[in-house]
């Protein structure tokens, strides 16, 4: 009897990978774990934010919580938590259109902002700015001074002495995901 071969091995192994990455990726969430955030210092947080549903891991079974995160993810984010109605996208183009536009009628982005804008990472100081409007929308242009008060106030970003600091920092996914727990937390009383 022949000795199965390496490649044989190899494609039956690959087979298994593909076929078990999306059920893995599937159970992950429902249960909120991923494989690398077990000890996170965001664990707890990034597992309530799956269950809210409006942050999702990847096909292979991660979180990736120290990535970047670009103003479209916050955005989609954002608005799925504040469980905005999105209706479908004026033009149809890229996935996100529809939440870009449910956002220009909030009134939480700049008027003007050209579309490649919108893939570029998120800094926690734009973070902090687009929840103000959403928490304070009858302000028109508040005071940076002002959301970041706010911001200390309400405990939603850590900083240093008497303030919020690292404003001009990427935020990360698991930085994100901490803030928008926080600020869920603040607007359900």
């Amino acid at each position: 009897m022949r000795k199965p071969s390496a490649i044989l091995m190899l494609t039956l192994a690959l087979m298994f990978a593909a076929i078990s990455a999306p059920r893995y990726k599937a159970f992950a969430e429902e249960i909120g774990a991923f494989k690398d955030t077990a000890g996170h210092w965001a664990e707890s947080e990034i597992r309530e934010a799956v269950k809210a549903g409006y942050v999702s891991g990847y096909e292979d079974g991660t979180f990736k919580p120290e990535r970047s995160v670009l103003r479209l993810e916050y955005l989609v984010m954002l608005v799925k938590l504040m469980q905005y109605p999105v209706a479908p996208a004026a033009n149809a183009g890229a996935w996100y259109d529809s939440y870009v536009d449910t956002a220009k009628d909030l009134n939480l982005v700049p008027e003007g902002m050209p579309a490649e804008a919108w893939k570029e990472r998120l800094t926690r100081s734009e973070m902090l700015r687009m929840a103000y409007g959403l928490t304070y929308p009858e302000e028109a242009s508040p005071a940076e001074s002002d959301i970041n008060e706010w911001a200390r106030a309400e405990s939603l970003l850590n900083g240093g002495e008497g303030g919020v600091s690292g404003l001009e920092q990427t935020a990360t996914r698991a930085q994100t995901v901490v803030f928008l727990e926080r600020l869920r937390k603040l607007r359900s009383g």
